[in-house]
């Protein structure tokens, strides 16, 4: 997780659930998962927060191609 990903202006409560669901995400990647897709579709408004665009555009499609180690580094 990027040390700027809290430099969007949000209140604490939500970066709490915004990083479970990084380090759950972190868990499913380093697993190789194929899950992995499912949770981001599921938790994509919490995720955009870690990875904002043009990149989260760039993860998704690596997600989406299951290139789950790629994604990993990125995040």
């Amino acid at each position: 997780l990027g040390a700027g990903a809290r430099s969007v202006d949000r209140p604490l409560a939500d970066w709490r659930e915004i990083r479970a669901a990084a380090g759950q995400l972190m868990n499913l990647l380093s697993d190789s998962d194929a899950g992995c897709g499912d949770f981001v579709e599921a938790n994509r408004a919490l995720l955009q927060a870690v990875l904002p665009e043009p990149k989260w555009s760039e993860f998704e499609k690596l997600i989406q191609g299951y290139a789950l180690g790629a994604a990993r580094a990125l995040l």
